[in-house]
């Protein structure tokens, strides 16, 4: 018996032993801890957009009888469009871009309505017989970006210079052919606003909405002809917006 006691109070003495060594071992430091890498917006992108568009146009025959006007009523249709730009972050979360793009319209039909009497007041007025036409057949824009961001989102504001091709024409009621028609570029402008949301640091997307204003520009059919008229057009454009983002600094 006096040896299983032995036997016994040696190994605790075994145990105590280690367990004080192990207690004058150092510590292993815990890993430090990484605080996560912000989203950068700094970068070239490009990529594509689609959406749709609502327009009027409004003008004058200025050859025709004095006082006689041309307009058709807003018209929707479908956009579809490219865009190449670059951004430059700064103090932390401001963004200052600039951007160019291409929209061309599908699914793109006349806006048309109804003429009333040549000499009248009326907003179409190149005779009963007639209906006034018109649809904007594509939009580029190029100009500045403004936003801020919130890690991966970027609100934005945005502004510049617009060009479209505008199209009119006069609507013959009793056939439904159209003809005297006529095309035209307009310059204008556009301002707007957007949200971005940042993946992966190399894919962007988001949704964009611009508004433009046209000036007059001249649709002549021909020579001093009374179907002439001077148009100017508005829009409105909501589109979502895929692109991909690189760094080459």
């Amino acid at each position: 018996m006096s040896k299983i006691f032995a036997a016994v109070a040696g190994l605790a003495a075994l145990v105590a032993a280690g367990t004080a060594g192990a207690a004058d071992l150092p510590r292993k430091a815990p890993p430090p801890v990484v605080a996560p890498v912000p989203y950068i917006w700094n970068g070239v992108y490009f990529g594509v957009q689609g959406g749709g568009m609502w327009n009027d146009t409004d003008g004058v025959n200025y050859n025709s009888v004095a006082g006689t006007f041309w307009h058709t009523d807003s018209i929707t249709s479908g956009l579809i469009g490219a865009h190449v730009g670059a951004n430059y972050q700064f103090s932390g979360m401001f963004v200052l871009g600039v951007e160019a793009g291409w929209n061309g319209t599908v699914n793109s039909n006349y806006s048309t309505l109804a003429g009333a009497a040549v000499g009248s007041s009326a907003p179409c007025s190149p005779g009963v017989a007639f209906s006034c036409q018109s649809r904007i057949n594509d939009i580029g824009y190029v100009g500045g970006k403004l936003g801020l961001t919130f890690d991966r989102f970027m609100v934005y504001g945005t502004g510049g210079y617009a060009n479209a091709g505008i199209e009119t024409a006069y609507l013959t009621n009793a056939t439904g052919v159209t003809g005297f028609a006529a095309q035209a570029r307009h310059s204008g402008w556009y301002a707007g606003a957007g949200l971005d949301y940042l993946l992966y640091n190399n894919f962007i997307i988001g949704v964009d909405y611009k508004h433009y204003d046209f000036d007059s520009a001249n649709h002549d059919v021909a020579t001093g002809a009374t179907a002439n008229r001077s148009v100017s057009a508005t829009a409105d454009a909501v589109t979502g917006r895929l692109s991909v983002k690189f760094n080459p600094w």
